[in-house]
């Protein structure tokens, strides 16, 4: 065969081999596949098998499911308890110090932010009846405290007004905040009270007659032949009177717009009070330690204020202040026995005649105030051979059948041992006559009891403890006697009173049928009931 040929039939039987390759899904070697000297991309298309691995190998992002919701803290849900009656939540930032005001009204609290912030109790505490509350956000007020921290604050007295009076970390100065009514928003020129619909009422009526002006003039400006013929003065004053009455509308309008909107608001029940920075007093002192507590008189006319200072481990020192800042009494407490056990307790009666201390000790000093003599810096009495342990803290309260709320004739004591005791204080101490112990509980539990208080009734103790120092347990006192206990019993036991840490505060309602609970570990305040079910 001539070369010629050869090399024509090759190039016929070439694309013939190509295509015969292609189908049996094989890619030709690089040498058998014809180069051209054409410049243009190639238009053949890749295999099928080749593009569906292509697209399967695309990294696509991740879409989140549809009702997939992200969160960095799990909101707290309110417990199922049956004891469950609210909670004092909206604070900003952890609870380090709070209170109850005397009426039961305002419930404050000193929060790590350095701010002091009152809520109004009505708007945390379950109705009866009713679906718990939560849903709606409870009214508040809130102020800063001069950039320094309340390490400890308390209310006065029912009499004194609603104040919080709290101690600044810092410099040991008292501050006074008053809580009072805010002045009435919708007040006329003299400081009376505005009628809302009266008002109204005149608004619209001129607003008609504002209307009627704009209506005449501007029907008047559209007639040409008025126009054209009156005086280039007249017509300027028209065009202002216009002006003027499409401003009066608009105002008007605004006005009574403002009106409608108070009306609304006033039939809300917003928060109709306000915090007012009052007086800063001293108390000159040379410690060095942070004010752990405070209280102050709620029912002489002179009120005294009682701080303690203590590292609460060696030191621990209480002072006695007048309103002007000057020191009436102060005392030290020595530690006990437990030093390793580090710790300590205070607690006052209502008109601050009785003081109760202990440091790193399984017993309590009392203290007393005298009218003749004043403050005794020794204790007049003391409280031991009871607990085997630290005492972690003590209250002071009447007995359930005392005419007199404001006597103090009982002292509940708790311990680290896990019991609590019950005492009689109100004896002869004069004549050497020592306390009474009246009762004194089986060990609730092997983590120990870390707060105890009494009901301003003295009905009810209820006591804080356990391995995490969050369980509740509490206790009836029934027909109490001048000389005896009458009958101690467990009403409930709450294993969780608050899930966010040990409790570190517990005080009454004044009515007695609450307690509340906080850590500072947590911005929620738990309210529980008391009542026998």
């Amino acid at each position: 065969m001539q070369p010629g040929l050869l090399v024509l039939l090759l190039m016929a039987l070439a694309p013939l081999l190509f295509a015969a390759y292609l189908l049996t899904g094989k890619a030709p070697e690089p040498e058998t596949i014809p180069k051209t000297s054409s410049t243009k991309p190639s238009t053949t298309q890749p295999p099928k098998s080749i593009t569906k691995v292509t697209k399967a190998t695309k990294a696509k992002p991740l879409k989140p499911m549809p009702n997939q919701k992200y969160s960095k803290k799990k909101k707290l849900a309110p417990p199922k308890h049956p004891r469950f009656v609210g909670w004092v939540k909206g604070h900003s930032s952890n609870v380090l110090s709070c209170a109850i005001s005397p009426d039961g009204q305002f419930f404050a609290a000193s929060c790590n932010d350095r701010s002091l912030r009152v809520t109004r109790l009505s708007d945390c505490l379950k109705i009866p009846g009713q679906r718990n509350t939560g849903s709606n956000p409870p009214m508040y007020m809130s102020t800063p405290t001069n950039y320094t921290t309340l390490s400890a604050i308390c209310w006065v007295g029912k009499n004194s007004g609603a104040i919080v009076v709290g101690v600044q970390d810092s410099d040991r100065h008292c501050c006074y905040f008053r809580c009072k009514p805010k002045k009435q928003a919708n007040t006329d020129m003299h400081g009376g009270a505005l009628d809302l619909a009266s008002e109204k009422k005149k608004l619209e009526g001129e607003l008609l007659v504002h209307q009627d002006i704009y209506t005449k003039v501007s029907k008047k400006l559209r007639n040409d032949n008025y126009v054209t013929n009156a005086p280039q003065a007249t017509i300027a004053s028209e065009r202002k009177k216009m002006a003027d009455a499409q401003n009066n509308v608009l105002r008007t309008k605004e006005s009574i717009a403002i009106l409608i909107n108070r009306a609304k608001s006033d039939s809300k029940k917003s928060f109709k009070y306000e915090l007012k920075w009052m007086q800063k007093k001293g108390f000159p002192t040379n410690l060095l330690d942070t004010c752990q507590f405070i209280a102050m008189d709620q029912v002489t006319s002179a009120p005294t204020i009682v701080l303690g200072f203590s590292d609460g481990a060696t030191s621990l020192r209480t002072c006695v202040y007048s309103l002007e800042g000057k020191e009436l009494c102060a005392f030290k407490t020595k530690p006990g026995l437990h030093v390793k056990q580090k710790g300590y307790a205070i607690g006052t009666s209502k008109d601050n005649a009785l003081i109760a201390v202990s440091l790193c000790s399984n017993s309590v000093g009392i203290h007393k105030q005298e009218a003749s003599t004043g403050m005794s810096r020794k204790p007049v009495m003391q409280l031991s051979s009871c607990h085997t342990l630290r005492v972690t803290d003590v209250a002071l309260g009447s007995r359930a059948s005392s005419g007199v709320p404001s006597d103090t004739d009982r002292c509940v004591v708790c311990s680290g041992d896990g019991t609590w005791s019950l005492w009689k204080i109100d004896v002869q101490y004069k004549f050497k006559e020592e306390p009474v112990l009246l009762y004194q509980s089986a060990a609730l539990n092997s983590g120990g009891l870390k707060k105890i208080a009494i009901s301003p009734n003295g009905r009810r103790v209820v006591v804080v403890g356990g391995e995490n120092g969050n369980a509740l347990w509490i206790f009836s006192l029934e027909n109490a006697g001048i000389h005896d206990s009458g009958t101690v019993s467990l009403v409930d036991t709450i294993d969780i009173g608050h899930p966010e840490g040990a409790i570190n505060a517990l005080m009454w309602g004044p009515d007695s049928t609450y307690v509340a609970c906080a850590t500072k570990a947590s911005k929620i305040v738990y309210l529980w009931g008391v009542r026998k079910k």
